[in-house]
């Protein structure tokens, strides 16, 4: 038994991690794109580097995730995992919130993952009249701005 000194006291308080999923489509540009990124990748990763694309701004990791997500993209405040094209019946995105993105945003846990959600690449997929820096991967339209980094 624990006296009133030994007490565990919390230090923040509310959720801790945020997954959710859409499922949006991702061109065959875009797939070709993110598939020479993680070749990239895995070369860097036998060096022991990481391979972080300025179109992306953020790292791409040389594996995919389970679950049949073929790339897995990770910035400071969240992870993006994107299905692999002959994957049914699961959402084609999915998203993981970090706990300190969710703990330290300005307009808290929902403003971070709206901030998720308008990251260029998702945003780029939600609305098919945009396109990701990087090129014409989409469908033609303006840049997105800028708003995470790895």
């Amino acid at each position: 038994m624990t006296t009133e000194t030994q007490r565990i006291t919390p230090l923040l308080a509310g959720m801790d991690t945020v997954y959710f999923s859409c499922d949006l489509p991702l061109s065959d540009a875009l797939r070709e794109r993110l598939t020479q990124e993680k070749t990239v990748a895995q070369a860097r990763a036998a060096q022991r580097q990481v391979h972080c694309p300025e179109w992306l701004e953020a790292r791409i990791a040389p594996q995919g995730a389970k679950g049949g997500y073929a790339f897995l993209i990770e910035t400071e405040d969240f992870s993006v995992k994107l299905l692999g094209e002959h994957i049914q019946n699961r959402p084609s995105i999915f998203i993981e919130m970090r706990s300190h993105a969710l703990h330290t945003h300005p307009e808290g846990a929902a403003g971070a993952c709206e901030a998720a959600l308008a990251w260029d690449l998702v945003a780029s997929l939600r609305r098919p009249d945009r396109r990701c820096k990087g090129g014409d991967l989409l469908h033609r339209g303006e840049d997105l701005p800028r708003r995470h980094s790895y």
